[in-house]
């Protein structure tokens, strides 16, 4: 015990200042310093037989470090899996959340009622007819004593002037017009 002792007061600052260089924690280092120590008495080695016992002290202070750094390493993949997938788990609960569904839907009624509020009156009329209730353009024709190229036109100037005010929200309109 003596002896290690000793080896330790010789070679523990030059061993830790290379394990240090390896982990960049001044506690780790100290802990694989004190490892190497345990290590030759735990194996009873004793330490005359060797001639340049500093490299028996740095060989295994090395295989100590190679240890710690590739279990670091599994540690933070394995963290890093635990948090994509938290990521991953976090993202999916919030897409398939009704709430904000149904949050995002009102927006976007809102705006389409916004827009065709805005319209002129016959053109709004007309559209809606339309896209809502399913008429056809000469039976709208019919009912305003229009022809059916007249409600087409409505029609047009309606889809041209909820472009300008609904932005991307538009195309919700001319693909699902069954959403409103």
């Amino acid at each position: 015990m003596d002896n290690i002792g000793k080896l330790r007061d010789e070679w523990g600052d030059r061993l830790h200042l290379f394990a240090y260089s390896y982990v960049h924690s001044h506690v780790v280092a100290e802990d694989l310093v004190q490892d190497v120590f345990l290590k030759l008495l735990e194996h009873n080695i004793d330490i005359s037989e060797y001639n340049n016992i500093g490299s028996l002290l740095y060989t295994i202070l090395k295989n100590r470090c190679l240890d710690y750094i590739k279990h670091k390493m599994v540690e933070e993949n394995h963290m890093q899996d635990v948090v994509d997938a938290n990521y991953l788990m976090a993202n999916r609960y919030a897409l398939e959340d009704e709430s904000i569904k149904i949050i995002t839907d009102n927006e976007i009624h809102k705006i389409l009622r916004d827009a065709i509020a805005a319209l002129p009156d016959t053109t709004r009329d007309i559209f809606i007819l339309s896209k809502f209730k399913d008429k056809k353009y000469q039976e709208i024709a019919d009912l305003y004593g229009i022809s059916a190229r007249q409600v087409e036109y409505h029609i047009f100037k309606a889809m041209s002037l909820l472009k300008e005010r609904m932005g991307k929200y538009y195309l919700l309109v001319i693909f699902f017009p069954g959403l409103f």
